[in-house]
């Protein structure tokens, strides 16, 4: 029996020699790789921010506590996802409510996800773009402005992906946060890893000192002066940790991958636009 594989990532000689590259640099992890790649993230989905983070489970988790959900909190999200949808909820002790689908767009069905919204009053709504496509994007925003919550897409299919003929995927004109997947499977990889787009200047500073244990040392304006300069320079030993953080930093080398893998993105898509066909 010939197995069909559930997804099948390309690496061209230009990703090897990419990576190879990145080995043989002076930085392995936080270096500057890792925002030239996320500026093209950014640049390509029309957002003005992108964090890049060690998965997309990482992504959704981060940007759940920037948006304040904390314990007995309320995700509504698809009940056809994979696992890390529910339970970045449940990492940051909240409770969970699920929403039917739509069979023929396997996205949100739009008049369970009214009544539920009603009946949990859910603090963030979670659309999943199953197949990488986006539906309905317009009236869960129309839902948020009337009843109060926030949007984070789990877009973990769909980078590459548009609203409509002009508006990326990613670009959060009808969200508060996005977040994309780079495993294997997905439209171009950095092995695994993630990203989370974002228009939004507080959110994007957050984003940066969670996913590195609550510090931020490029943006951040230090608090102890006295500490954190010696006539006038930057002593570049001090850092501050503002809030509890995790380790979810991306590598340099991922990095290096995911912009040579931006190079060819149009010809991966492409190459699933005939699959599909088929």
């Amino acid at each position: 029996m010939k197995i069909l594989p559930y997804g099948k990532h390309f690496i061209s000689k230009e990703d090897i020699k990419a990576v190879s590259t990145a080995l043989l640099s002076t930085h392995l992890t936080q270096g500057k790789t890792v925002s030239s790649f996320e500026k093209k993230i950014a640049d390509y989905t029309g957002a003005k921010y992108a964090v890049a983070v060690s998965s997309c489970t990482a992504g959704m988790h981060i940007a759940c506590k920037v948006l304040g959900f904390i314990i007995n909190s309320r995700l509504l999200t698809s009940a056809v996802s994979f696992v890390s949808s529910p339970n970045v909820a449940y990492f940051l002790g909240g409770q969970v409510n699920f929403v039917d689908i739509n069979p023929k767009t396997i996205a949100f069905d739009v008049h369970d996800l009214k009544n539920k919204i009603i009946k949990y009053k859910p603090n963030i709504v979670m659309p999943v773009h199953m197949g990488g496509c986006s539906y309905n994007y317009e009236y869960i925003k129309d839902l948020s402005l009337k009843y109060n919550f926030k949007i984070i897409e789990d877009a973990a299919h769909s980078f590459g992906g548009k609203y409509n003929s002009k508006i990326k995927i990613g670009s959060c004109n009808f969200s508060d946060l996005t977040v994309f997947s780079f495993h294997p499977v997905k439209t171009i990889t950095t092995g695994e890893g993630g990203v989370i787009t974002t228009n939004n200047k507080e959110y994007f500073l957050k984003l940066l000192r969670l996913r590195s244990h609550g510090i931020n040392k490029l943006d951040d304006n230090f608090l102890i002066k006295k500490q954190a300069y010696t006539q006038g320079k930057k002593n570049q030993w001090y850092y501050e940790m503002r809030e509890l953080g995790y380790n979810y930093r991306i590598t340099d080398i991922q990095c290096a991958l995911g912009i040579s893998q931006l190079n060819i993105l149009s010809d991966i898509l492409k190459k699933r636009k005939k699959i599909f066909l088929i």
